[in-house]
């Protein structure tokens, strides 16, 4: 056996032939030879210093070499050929399958002939059938999520990158080659150099979740749901329970990551429910949450819940598409809040100065407290109408974003410390003195025809699509001013 791997080994080194499943791919770097040829030889290759890792942490590399930024010096100057034996990969490409398992096998079928774990096969049967879309990328990607690193590689094609294979362990492939994206020409691999790495890949092994593990690792999946026992604790995890037919949880269920129980017939939450992570119900029957309720964050979105509990206490809360019209007077929001297409009347004094962010969107008639402080970001969308947003006075923020024709004024004694973005509204003045401590955007409003005297922007100024025509000579601009009306 040992006579007829070293004869392997030696024929490939000498003909680059091809045998069985195995294949060259290209990988891109801005990493010289000396030092990539020793990180893929000697299992030192770490990813994550490159453009991304959508699919998961690995090494990136295409099989179609002609035409993809990798041969245009996208991801570097220097190319790699790289030798890999691709069975084991998960293929959503049908034509390479065939190459690879001898047959057009649905992913799941691959999955299950190469020994992955049930988890990855059943994982895998909800992307078997093609879309009919030109890109497999568009299943290999959501697939990606939940089995990135318990398989081999993937291999697809994507709208960016064409032709992709995806090696979750870098130690797999083989450098035979490397050059220039200006050469002509290959440069060798010294044939000792990669004889080991050549011996492994003829073996097909590979180590799993090297680099991350799947979200599997964070979802606690339940795939037959009908009751789950009393005083049930799932630690250092999330339950992910999304569409699965549930009815109801048990009492004093304790989660310490988070809860998502969208899309499920329930129509009531338990007594003594605590969630340390996020909750999350969308699409559900619940009409009412527990007096006791005790969760990090909160999101209710299309949910018939009109009311929220007295002394709820979250650190970030979401209401969208919501019936609720009024936050309790002791509720408590650490962080950020957002309401979007909910008609919230008004929010409660104290939460002047207790929010870190607001973001408000498709929002009619609400009234904000007085001097409000949001260090972080305070954000209008859609306002379309007078009225739907009236901006307190002393507003104070890190970053302002305002869009819609509704907002017609902004607030005396206003205060930005950072960016400040006002587009696409009624404004026809800015506040005397107005300070903003990054760039100031005020395009795309009509009726704005001057700046105020005493501006101060200190980054860049854009009036494009406004009235203005000149500066204050007061006016401190560092940065750029472009749109200004000649």
């Amino acid at each position: 056996m040992i006579d007829v791997l070293r004869h392997t080994i030696r024929e490939m080194l000498l003909q680059e032939r091809v045998f069985g499943a195995q294949a060259f791919v290209y990988h891109g770097s801005r990493t010289e030879p000396g030092v990539m040829i020793d990180l893929l030889t000697s299992n030192t290759f770490k990813p994550g210093l490159g453009s991304g890792d959508m699919y998961g942490k690995g090494l990136y590399t295409v099989y179609d070499y002609e035409g993809t930024q990798t041969s245009t010096g996208g991801y570097g100057d220097y190319v790699y050929k790289l030798r890999v034996n691709l069975y084991g990969y998960i293929s959503f490409d049908e034509d390479v399958t065939v190459l690879i398992y001898g047959k057009n096998l649905r992913p799941s079928e691959q999955a299950a002939l190469t020994g992955a774990p049930k988890y990855v096969v059943e994982v895998l049967q909800k992307y078997d059938e093609p879309d009919g879309g030109k890109f497999t990328s568009q299943r290999a990607g959501p697939a990606s999520k939940l089995i990135r690193g318990l398989v081999k590689g993937l291999i697809f094609t994507g709208g960016n990158d064409g032709r992709v294979a995806l090696a979750y362990d870098p130690a797999t492939v083989t450098p035979v080659a490397w050059k220039k994206v200006t050469d002509a020409d290959w440069t060798p691999v010294n044939r000792e150099i990669v004889r080991g790495s050549l011996e492994k890949n003829l073996h097909g092994g590979y180590v799993t979740s090297k680099f991350e593990k799947p979200e599997e690792d964070d979802f606690f999946l339940i795939n037959k749901v009908s009751r789950l026992p009393p005083h049930m604790r799932v630690v250092n995890r999330s339950l992910n329970l999304v569409n699965k037919g549930l009815e109801r949880l048990p009492d004093n269920l304790t989660v310490e990551g988070d809860l998502i129980i969208d899309f499920n017939p329930i129509d009531s939450l338990p007594a003594g429910l605590t969630v340390n992570g996020s909750l999350s119900f969308r699409n559900t029957s619940i009409a009412e949450l527990p007096p006791d309720l005790n969760v990090r964050n909160l999101t209710i979105e299309n949910s018939p819940i009109q009311e929220l509990p007295s002394g709820l206490s979250v650190r970030d809360l979401k209401l969208i598409g919501s019936a609720i019209t009024s936050l309790p007077d002791d509720i408590r929001i650490r962080d950020a809040l957002v309401i979007k297409n909910t008609n919230i009347a008004e929010l409660p004094q104290h939460l002047a100065n207790a929010l870190w962010s607001l973001t408000l969107e498709d929002v009619r008639g609400i009234t904000l407290p007085r001097s409000m402080n949001v260090p972080g970001s305070f954000v209008v969308l859609n306002a379309h109408n007078d009225g739907d947003v009236i901006l307190p006075d002393s507003l104070s923020t890190g970053h302002l974003k305002l869009h819609g024709n509704g907002i017609t004024q902004l607030p005396n004694n206003l205060s930005v410390d950072k960016t400040m973005e006002v587009r696409h509204t009624s404004i026809r003045s800015l506040p005397s003195n107005l300070h903003a401590g990054g760039y100031l955007d005020v395009g795309n409003n009509p009726q704005l025809t001057e700046l105020p005297p005493g501006l101060s922007v200190d980054g860049r100024l854009n009036v494009h699509g406004t009235g203005i025509t000149s500066i204050p000579a007061d006016a401190k601009i560092r940065g750029e001013v472009t749109g200004l009306k000649r």
